[in-house]
């Protein structure tokens, strides 16, 4: 059958897929393999001036995407990424938007019920795969000033919100990012929470599958160390925690067991612009995982620098992008180029 079809189509048709589908059509035949490895190419997605852009990190070619000129949202955020698919959120006009990158397709979600949208303010967001249902899941979680919440999840094949009040109680759960990170089929927030007049820090999941909630436990810090910030490695959900000198970054080899987080590598601090007097101030990072490859990763420092950083070399490269001032939102996806 594959010699039926030309080879112009099957490239079009592969330039399409989500990396997620041509991680298995890799085994096809040779033809397939030898086109999705050498088309296959890492990409930062970033808002630069209410534009959504793509840089190809080869080349550092910058594409501009129309997808938010049709809508024309006032301060657009990206909220979320999974398998290609890019959740983008405005507060002025609390609108979501689906994107798909590999098609440039748009999908508008419908509206939340108006009580929900006026009388509660967003206080969580997150995008995600929900294995069970096979399927794609938006969850909000919005709060009102009496701290009463509740939690609006969309699913993508049926096209709705489904609400459910009064159903999660995180009252007085500050999470340090509105957005979730997505990791083993569930969404996480890193934040804290006041109990007994003492404040303490949490890692909270999010299950798509069952739409329940409980705390991860972290791993035991050496002394001076403070958690910092979470991400995907791997494909694995991972933390970062720090001093003054180094971050060092574990990954949970099991999902679920506290017992299974293993500290992977560190990372001294790449502040190259301190002066030669100037404290030592330990920088936050944030970390971008290059899919499979563990030891090969994007930083993201204060949320203006991006680094190459190679693992076993222990090497960093800055990466300029032009007009790109901040990677606050940015992510990063494999992508197969069309010929």
């Amino acid at each position: 059958m594959e010699k039926d079809v030309p080879l112009e189509i099957t490239e079009e048709i592969l330039s399409r897929l989500p990396m997620k589908s041509l991680s298995r059509f890799r085994c096809v035949s040779k033809q397939w393999l030898l086109h999705i490895n050498q088309r296959s190419t890492k990409t930062l997605v970033n808002i630069v001036n209410n534009q959504l852009c793509s840089v190809d990190l080869k080349t550092l070619d910058i594409t501009n995407h129309d997808c938010l000129s049709t809508t024309q949202l006032p301060d657009i955020e990206l909220v979320g990424e999974c398998d290609g698919l890019f959740c983008l959120h405005s507060r002025k006009t609390d609108t979501t938007i689906l994107w798909n990158m590999s098609t440039g397709e748009c999908r508008t979600l419908p509206p939340v019920p108006p009580y929900y949208c006026y009388n509660y303010e967003l206080h969580m967001v997150g995008f995600g795969y929900d294995p069970r249902s096979d399927d794609y899941k938006v969850l909000r979680i919005n709060k009102r000033s009496t701290k009463e919440t509740v939690a609006l999840s969309y699913r993508l094949r049926s096209d709705y919100f489904g609400v459910k009040p009064n159903y999660w109680n995180t009252s007085g759960f500050n999470p340090h990012c509105v957005r979730g990170v997505y990791a083993s089929g569930a969404l996480h927030w890193l934040g804290d929470v006041v109990l007994a007049f003492k404040r303490e820090q949490l890692l909270l999941a999010f299950s798509l599958e069952t739409a329940s909630t409980r705390m991860l436990a972290f791993p035991e810090l050496d002394e001076g160390y403070v958690l910092r910030s979470i991400g995907v490695l791997g494909g694995q959900l991972c933390l970062m925690t720090g001093n003054e000198l180094q971050v060092r970054v574990w990954m949970m080899d099991e999902y679920g067991n506290h017992q299974s987080w293993r500290s992977m590598f560190s990372i001294p601090n790449l502040n190259v612009e301190r002066k030669p007097r100037e404290p030592i101030v330990g920088p936050s990072y944030s970390l971008l995982s290059y899919g499979a490859n563990v030891y090969q990763v994007l930083l993201v420092m204060d949320d203006d620098k991006i680094f190459d950083y190679n693992v076993k070399k222990q090497e960093a490269r800055r990466i300029s992008i032009p007009g790109f001032h901040t990677f606050f939102q940015a992510y990063i996806c494999q992508t197969v180029t069309k010929p």
